[in-house]
């Protein structure tokens, strides 16, 4: 019987089948027979003059809790589990007075970066007056920087909040992030004719809660959760 063999297989399929993060360890009718298929891969390598113990590497030294390596692994996974962060911003809008359309009226919200540089629209809500969105059009390129931003169509009122959430990507750098909106209730020409806000909130990892001030809009929350 070659024992390095049977050794070399038998390890790898403890590695494989016994880690607690394994989804066939969490079966309990596939683990007991997993369990059977050890033993008796256990008995035969005894009988062939083979004596080993289940790696430490997985569930330690007889089965315990992990060795060295093992801890030192589970700090860099949960190191890189804690990397999700979003940011939600909660806000009423204000009509502009004389507008055409009003209270109905689109808006859109998006990110900048510290420099000024569009980062990705978070909220969209127009249909065919979109193209009165005279600053986000200007930043974002139009309807084609926000294919996966979560849009709706023209709003019915200003008096019904707008929430928007940014899933933050986990390799952006930590920094300061602004936030900017505009609302539209009219056939406007130009981003002077529209409402305009702007917030800034910082990403460093420590959850945070503002409620600013902005002409043209109030009740305005920003929620950072921080690295969860």
């Amino acid at each position: 019987m070659n024992c390095a063999f049977l050794s070399g297989t038998y390890f790898a399929i403890y590695n494989e089948r016994m880690s607690p993060t394994s989804s066939r360890f969490k079966n309990s009718t596939k683990h007991l027979a997993l369990l059977a298929s050890l033993a008796f891969g256990s008995a035969l390598a005894m009988g062939a003059g083979c004596t080993f113990e289940p790696p430490g590497s997985v569930l330690g030294p007889g089965g315990g809790g992990g060795g060295a390596d093992a801890g030192g692994g589970g700090d860099e996974a949960d190191a890189g589990a804690g990397a999700d962060e979003t940011m939600t911003i909660t806000f009423t809008s204000e009509p502009v007075g004389g507008s055409q359309y009003a209270p109905k009226n689109v808006v859109a919200t998006w990110i900048e970066d510290a420099n000024g540089v569009f980062v990705k629209t978070i909220n969209r809500q127009s249909a065919v007056r979109t193209q009165h969105l005279i600053a986000w059009t200007q930043m974002s390129g139009g309807l084609a920087a926000d294919q996966d931003a979560v849009t709706g169509a023209t709003r019915l009122d200003h008096n019904t909040p707008v929430t928007a959430t940014w899933e933050i990507p986990a390799d952006l750098p930590d920094g300061i992030y602004t936030i900017r909106i505009e609302t539209c209730d009219d056939n406007s020409a130009t981003a002077d004719q529209n409402t305009q806000g702007t917030f800034t909130f910082e990403k460093n990892g420590t959850a945070s809660t503002q409620t600013p001030v902005g002409l043209g809009y109030t009740n305005v929350t920003i929620d950072y959760s921080g690295r969860l």
